[in-house]
């Protein structure tokens, strides 16, 4: 559905007025609407940072993350009471701005926030908020490869010159992709995006590259994540060229 169509405007007022009737509900002094279950407060409490907190639609270089542990009691029927909505909330916020404010530079902003539970035990809510800062120069909409970015042309052959590291089992051209395959989207004008109800998955054994996942949701005769590809035996170059930062820059613009 696109911005505008009565559909999408519908639903986005309904949980717009949902998160607000929430943040009321934590602020008022009288805390009135009986309990809440913990899949609920969950997803008010995630809703409502990325709402007061998250600019999704901005540029950025680098994501950073951080996660933070907290703690919530319970009820004796398991449920979250409305008497702690907001003083959780409360810690939740002072968490995401120690991040902000620990975190280096004057270019960045928050782009989104992800509260979900690890388990309970004897009425006690174990809960971790997890953050991502976007950072670097708002004006690329692909963002910048950094000085750090010398990357072999192919073959994932990892990074070379200075930085060589043939372990990484990536190159230039996937480097290149995954930036074109995500640019920083802009709404409609009258419009703005925050996320509400994330899943974050936490990968054992290393860093996780959403180029290497096809889409679900997609049913073309193409995966989608890819330009091109080449498989079997193929005709090397003299030598392995090495792709520094500035022409990998270059390629991404030109």
């Amino acid at each position: 559905m696109q911005p505008g169509t009565n559909s999408t405007v519908s639903n986005y007022e309904n949980i717009e007025s949902r998160i607000k009737a929430f943040k009321e509900l934590m602020n008022s002094n009288l805390k009135e609407g009986g309990d809440l279950n913990i899949d609920s407060a969950i997803f008010y409490w995630e809703a409502a940072l990325n709402y007061d907190y998250s600019i999704a639609d901005s540029f950025f270089t680098c994501l950073t993350p951080r996660r933070f542990s907290l703690t919530c009691d319970l009820t004796r029927d398991n449920k979250v009471s409305v008497e702690v909505l907001g003083d959780v909330y409360d810690q939740m916020v002072d968490s995401l701005s120690s991040f902000y404010n620990g975190t280096a530079g004057s270019n960045k902003h928050v782009m989104l926030s992800d509260v979900s539970s690890s388990g309970s035990s004897n009425q006690t809510l174990f809960l971790d908020l997890t953050s991502v800062l976007g950072t670097g120069n708002y004006q690329w909409p692909y963002g910048r490869f950094d000085s750090t970015d010398y990357w072999f042309w192919a073959w994932d052959q990892g990074k070379c010159g200075p930085y060589y590291d043939p372990t990484i089992h990536l190159d230039a051209i996937d480097q290149l992709l995954y930036k074109i395959h995500h640019p920083i989207s802009h709404p409609a004008q009258g419009w703005r995006y925050y996320f509400v109800d994330i899943e974050t998955v936490t990968h054992q054994g290393g860093a996780i590259y959403p180029i290497l996942y096809p889409d679900e949701n997609y049913s073309g005769e193409w995966e989608p994540y890819r330009l091109f590809s080449a498989s079997g035996e193929g005709e090397e170059p003299p030598e392995q060229p090495c792709i520094n930062p500035d022409d990998m820059n270059y390629y991404l613009y030109v």
